[in-house]
């Protein structure tokens, strides 16, 4: 997990999780004024690369295996439905592959009277996460070659040109 990645994750959890953020955010021995997370939320969205010292700090230590085994502990305590688990599930893979967080939230659905993970899509409307739309969403925004889809192809061309010239030139 790279600390961009562990960000973009941190980020994700301050405002999809919030109360889970702020217990991690204790752990890794930072202070967050609780009242002004929803304008701390909003000023992240707008400074953007100028990430918060308290998503720094929780970054930084969920790339430590003290902060993962934190995560996983106190996520028992503050995750109560599946849908929420899934949805930090689904970051933390993101994470742990170096991308960026994928563009997925928990929402309460009224018709259902149960919680969802939701994606927006390129439409701007919300579509819940299954197992089949799942592994689209994951690596998004990686800027990893070798997560590229095309990256196989490349190296089995590249290393067939190799061996040719190798083979050509004796």
């Amino acid at each position: 997990m790279t600390p961009q990645s562990a960000q973009s994750f941190a980020t994700w959890l301050m405002k999809d999780q919030p109360e889970l953020f702020l217990a991690l955010a204790e752990r890794a021995g930072v202070q967050v004024n609780r009242q002004n997370m929803g304008g701390f939320s909003d000023i992240l969205s707008a400074i953007g690369s100028g990430v918060s010292n308290a998503v720094k700090s929780v970054g930084s230590f969920l790339t430590s295996s003290q902060g993962l085994t934190t995560l996983t502990s106190l996520g028992t305590a503050y995750l109560t439905t599946a849908a929420q688990k899934n949805a930090v599930n689904i970051q933390l893979e993101q994470a742990k592959a170096n991308a960026a967080a994928a563009p997925i939230q928990t929402t309460y659905n009224p018709n259902s009277g149960a919680y969802e993970v939701v994606y927006t899509n390129q439409n701007g409307q919300q579509v819940p996460v299954t197992a089949q739309n799942k592994n689209q969403l994951l690596n998004y925004g990686s800027t990893s070659i070798l997560s590229q889809p095309w990256f196989p192809y490349a190296a089995i061309a590249g290393v067939g040109i190799l061996a040719f010239l190798i083979f050509r030139g004796r």
